[in-house]
């Protein structure tokens, strides 16, 4: 029996961005970008009768954005609730439950689904919407933001634990031992609190 075809996707999550990889079942490969706090930003067009039209920047199919929440880049409010979303001549009509505070045109605006930014990249990479089961798919997620809570000094004190006789050492500038760790630390500037052999 043959293999049921998958889509692989890897995530990059970072202090700012989440970068955002995927392999198609077809071999397509598809890249995206989003704010590691899993919001989507965009400028508001303009309103016509039935709600806000943004700049269609995503290339997702009517309906993709229903569930979400539109709420103003400046923190001010609380959002509204999309009831419908809908594409039409490269822009992105929306529809709400109730009718929002109006924005001028250009302001931004956040999209929120309120998942993590891996999740909002694989729905964004696969065109899930809200509610929906994602096609069958492997997943690989990787961060760098504890790398940069130690390089920055930043986060909880940490006790560092290691075999009897390891030769591995956190201090050092270079990789010991049998195993190869990828120094980060300048010597002599370990943030571990406490090391236990």
């Amino acid at each position: 029996m043959p293999l049921p075809l998958i889509w692989k996707i890897a995530a990059d999550t970072g202090g700012t961005f989440t970068d955002c990889h995927a392999l198609t079942p077809a071999g397509e490969e598809r890249r995206v970008k989003v704010l590691s706090s899993g919001i989507l930003r965009a400028r508001v067009q303009g309103w016509d009768e039935q709600g806000a039209v943004l700049a269609q920047t995503w290339q997702m199919q009517n309906g993709f954005f229903n569930g979400w929440t539109l709420r103003s880049a400046s923190g001010a409010g609380d959002g509204s609730n999309i009831r419908h979303s809908r594409v039409n001549k490269g822009r992105l009509h929306l529809e709400f439950y109730e009718t929002p505070h109006p924005v001028l045109p250009g302001t931004l605006v956040e999209l929120t689904s309120g998942e993590a930014a891996p999740v909002v990249g694989a729905r964004l990479l696969t065109g899930t919407p809200l509610g929906q089961a994602f096609p069958p798919l492997q997943f690989r997620l990787a961060t760098t933001r504890a790398t940069n809570a130690l390089l920055e000094r930043k986060g909880t004190p940490v006790a560092f634990f290691v075999t009897q006789g390891s030769r591995i050492s956190c201090v050092s500038a270079t990789s010991a031992g049998p195993i190869s760790l990828p120094c980060i630390m300048p010597r002599g500037r370990c943030t571990m609190r406490r090391c236990v052999k």
